[in-house]
């Protein structure tokens, strides 16, 4: 383990700039990575699938993939995560409806006519909601 990466596992545990949920996730990849999303999951006892929380972790950019090996537990193909020694980034909050109205003006551009009015009419209903 790299001295940064020390240092920025501290960082993350004593600032809380990440979930508590979220961290249990990170400190298991920190101690024990590169391992499986399975991995995790079996070792933590959860029994649901929390592969959410994987996503989140690679989104905020403190884990990355490491590598794909027959999972242990599994015994499939798997992806193997890692820590990248980063500090969490930003994640902008994502607004649903302006996403989907955002997409209705794109596609706009690509049509004529009654089927531009067609979609206006569903921008104008969607806007309402």
């Amino acid at each position: 383990m790299q001295p940064t990466s020390i240092e920025i596992y501290h960082q993350i545990k004593e600032s809380g700039l990440i979930t508590k949920l979220r961290f249990r996730f990170y400190d298991f990849i920190y101690h024990y990575g590169p391992v499986t999303a399975s991995e995790i999951f079996s070792q933590l006892g959860l029994k649901c699938n929390q592969s959410g929380r994987i996503t989140e972790l690679k989104e905020l950019g403190v884990i990355t993939e490491h590598d794909t090996v027959i999972c242990p537990v599994t015994h499939h193909t798997a992806i193997r995560w890692k820590v990248t020694g980063q500090l969490p980034v930003k994640l902008e909050k994502v607004n649903p409806k302006k996403s989907i109205l955002n997409k209705i003006l794109d596609l706009e551009l690509f049509l004529s006519g009654s089927e531009k009015e067609k979609l206006n009419d569903i921008y104008k209903d969607l806007v309402r909601l």
